[in-house]
C-alpha cells in the first residue's frame, strides 16, 4: 500500500513524498496503521522495491485484493499524478467502509464521483462484479483499467483475449466498445477498440497508444473511436480457422461438424457470408464461423428465393442453441445493455446490404438469392471474392 494512518488520524501518502531521510525519521517516531482494518503496518524503504506500507505476516485484511507488485504500485502513483495534472483532487487508496472496499484512486469530476481500479493480476468475474456493484451502491462509477502488461499483442492489429480481458470492455456514449489499459513502464495509455472477434481467444482490433500525461480526462472518460482494423487481415485468419476446424477438435467444433455432415454439407464450401466480422460478435464466445454456420443451416440452407426471414426467429434459434450448449454467450459485465440481439440484427442487416437478403422492413427480410452451395473450391473462391468486394463497401 501507499497510504497509512497515524495515531493522530492523519493520513500519510507516499504519493506526496518519497524522500528517504524524511520517511526514515517518520518511521522512528510514528506507528502506522491500515486505514481498512486498523492493523499496524510496516513502512518498507528497501532498495529493490518502491517504498510502501505492508501488513505483518498472516494479516487477513481484504484477502480478495492481490499482493501489490511494483508494477501496480507504480501505476497507481502515475495515475494519481496524472489526475492531479488535470486540475482535480484525487484520493489515493480511498477506503469505503460501507462496502468494505478500497479503491486505488477516487475523484470527482463535474457532478459525478469516480473511482479507478487499476487491475494488474487476474481476478474472477465474481470478484469483479462484487466490487463493481459495491461502488455503484454508493453512486460511484468504477473505472476499471487493465494493467498493460496483460495485453498480448500478436501483430499490429491482432490480440489474444481471455475471459479476464473481456471484463474490462465498456461502451462510450456512442455505444462504441473499447478496452482501457495503462502500462507504467512505458507511461502509455493503451486503448483497444473496434474489436472483431474471430475465435474464443483471437480478435482483431485497433490499438491506440497515448503518453499518459498527454491524455485529457474528457478523452479518457468519453473516448473517440473511429479507426477500423484491416478486414483483409481478418479474412486471412478466417481461412486459417476453417483449415484448423477439421484438425484439433473440441466439443463445440465436433457438435458443429456433426450437424453439417448430417445435412451432407462440407464446411469448406459454406457460403462466404458464414463467418463475417461483426462489431457485436464479441457478445458470443463461440467463433463467428460456427454460430453463423448454425444460422445458415437452420434458416437459409435449401431455401428458395423469396422465403421470409424474421429477426425474432433467428434470435430464438440462437437462444435455444445457447441453452443446448452449442453456442456460448460471452460475459461482459462492464457493458450495461444486452448486446446479443444487436449481434443478430447486425448480421441480418449486413446480409441485406450485401444482397443475400432483401429488407422488407425492420426485422423482416426475404431471401434475395439462391442458397445453392459451391460444388468445388474454384466456385467457392469466386463467390468469396465477389461477396467481399461488396462487403468492403459496407465497412
Amino acid at each position: 500500500m501507499l497510504t497509512a494512518k497515524l495515531h493522530s488520524g492523519e493520513v500519510v501518502s507516499l504519493a506526496e513524498t518519497m524522500n528517504k531521510n524524511y520517511l526514515e525519521s517518520l518511521r522512528r517516531k510514528e506507528v502506522f496503521y491500515c486505514q481498512t482494518c486498523g492493523d499496524e503496518l510496516i513502512l518498507k524503504l528497501g532498495e529493490k522495491r518502491i517504498y510502501h506500507f505492508a501488513h505483518r505476516k498472516n494479516s487477513k485484511c481484504l484477502p480478495e485484493y492481490e499482493r501489490e507488485s511494483d508494477y501496480h504500485l507504480s501505476g497507481k502513483l502515475k495515475l494519481h499524478e496524472w489526475i492531479k495534472s488535470q486540475g482535480l483532487e484525487v484520493k489515493l487508496e480511498h477506503y469505503y467502509p460501507e462496502i468494505k472496499q478500497r479503491a486505488d484512486l477516487a475523484f470527482t469530476y463535474g457532478q459525478h464521483q469516480y473511482c479507478i481500479e487499476f487491475q494488474c493480476a487476474p481476478i474472477s468475474e465474481e470478484v469483479f462484479r462484487k466490487r463493481t456493484k459495491g461502488y455503484q451502491k454508493l453512486a460511484i462509477e468504477p473505472l476499471w483499467i487493465l494493467g498493460g502488461k496483460n495485453i498480448q499483442r500478436r501483430h499490429s492489429h491482432k490480440t489474444s483475449l481471455t475471459s479476464f480481458h473481456y471484463l474490462f470492455l465498456k461502451e462510450n456514449k456512442l455505444q462504441q466498445i473499447y478496452l482501457p489499459a495503462f502500462c507504467p513502464q512505458t507511461n502509455q495509455y493503451i486503448q483497444l477498440d473496434n474489436l472483431l472477434t474471430l475465435s474464443t481467444r483471437n480478435a482483431f482490433c485497433h490499438f491506440s497508444l497515448t503518453p499518459l500525461m498527454e491524455l485529457r480526462i474528457d478523452d479518457f472518460l468519453a473516448p473517440n473511436i473511429s479507426k477500423l482494423p484491416p478486414i483483409s487481415d481478418w479474412l486471412r485468419e478466417r481461412q486459417h480457422f476453417k483449415i484448423k476446424l477439421l484438425g484439433k477438435r473440441s466439443k463445440e467444433t465436433t457438435n458443429f461438424l456433426t450437424e453439417l455432415y448430417s445435412s451432407a454439407l462440407n464446411p469448406y464450401y459454406l457460403p462466404p457470408f458464414v463467418g463475417i466480422p461483426l462489431k457485436y460478435s464479441l457478445a458470443i464466445e463461440t467463433p463467428s464461423f460456427i454460430w453463423q454456420g448454425l444460422i445458415f443451416l437452420k434458416h437459409f440452407h435449401g431455401c428458395e428465393q423469396g422465403k421470409r426471414i424474421y429477426f425474432h426467429e433467428i434470435y430464438t434459434t440462437v437462444l435455444l442453441e445457447i441453452q443446448k450448449g452449442k453456442i456460448k454467450r460471452r460475459s461482459l459485465p462492464s457493458i450495461k445493455r444486452n448486446i446479443l440481439p444487436f449481434a443478430i440484427e447486425e448480421y441480418l442487416e449486413l446480409l441485406a446490404f450485401n444482397g443475400v437478403l432483401k429488407k422488407v422492413k425492420k426485422h423482416h427480410f426475404i431471401i434475395n438469392k439462391s442458397m445453392k452451395m459451391a460444388n468445388n473450391m474454384e466456385e467457392w473462391m469466386q463467390e468469396d471474392r465477389f461477396f467481399y468486394t461488396e462487403f468492403y463497401k459496407s465497412t
